[in-house]
């Protein structure tokens, strides 16, 4: 008798354990599916006028927006889009581009990949900036490896909205520590 009591409740929990999972699914698809009607519908509700930069420009009535942020649209920023953020916000600093990591940090090997973009203080580094896209691997053990030698390091994903005073931001916070 015992052993098939053990048995049933093995089974029991397993069959609790199926019915949740499918439950938790279930409720999750369909809060998903709502999020993304709503979004849809606001998206296809809006007046939008599309300025000179390409990015839409939401009129009074329109969706709420977050942070300026159109979540219903996928971006993706290309090099040109930070290459020229920023040269316009850091004019006084070099900005170099595909820089491996070996040639400005002593000591460093080719393991290290290269970083996108390099901003320095005459022949001082001061911020690397690596891009990243979805499902790309973290380069953590570059950025520990800039800690370490006092230079700031950025990592922006290409598939967000990286307004100019969001990289901004980012750069002179890395400045300033």
């Amino acid at each position: 008798m015992g052993f098939l009591d053990g048995l049933l409740r093995s089974v029991k929990r397993e069959v609790e354990r199926d019915v949740t999972r499918h439950a938790v699914d279930a409720a999750a698809s369909s809060i998903s599916n709502a999020i993304n009607n709503t979004v849809n519908q606001h998206a296809s509700n809006a007046n939008t006028t599309v300025a000179t930069n390409g990015a839409p420009v939401f009129e009074e009535g329109g969706p709420k927006i977050i942070d300026g942020i159109d979540y219903a649209q996928i971006y993706h920023c290309d090099r040109d889009h930070f290459r020229s953020i920023l040269k316009e916000s850091f004019p006084d600093m070099t900005l170099t581009e595909d820089v491996p990591v070996k040639d400005f940090v002593p000591g460093a090997n080719g393991a290290y990949c290269s970083v996108e973009f390099l901003l320095s203080d005459g022949s001082t580094p001061k911020v690397a900036i690596q891009l990243r896209s979805p499902h790309q691997s973290t380069k953590a053990g570059t950025q520990m490896l800039m800690k370490q030698h006092g230079i700031g390091y950025i990592s922006l994903w290409t598939d967000y909205k990286n307004q100019k005073e969001y990289i901004e931001k980012r750069v002179k916070d890395c400045l300033w520590n």
